[in-house]
């Protein structure tokens, strides 16, 4: 249940960057979605997903400051993460 629950958020976190990488976003969302990222890295260090999540993390300050082509990698890991997780 908790593994389909991360996943769903996961999810939710590609879509806000794509939101981010058109200009719609705010800073007190991007804290958050961030903070979540940093956290799931709190609970599992011992696994190479979660440095990637913490590396997601600092990229979305930059998506936030300054969208860029290769802002879809990111989303695109985020979201067949995700997928993977709710299967």
């Amino acid at each position: 249940m908790i593994l389909k629950t991360l996943g769903i958020l996961d999810i939710f976190c590609a879509l806000y960057m794509i939101l981010l990488h058109t200009g719609i976003g705010s800073l007190k969302f991007t804290l958050l979605i961030s903070g979540y990222l940093v956290l799931k890295l709190i609970f599992s260090y011992k696994s190479l997903t979660g440095y990637i999540d913490l590396l997601i993390a600092t990229y979305i300050w930059k998506i936030y400051f300054s969208p860029s082509v290769m802002d879809f990698v990111p989303i695109i890991y985020l979201i067949q993460k995700g997928i993977v997780s709710l299967i």
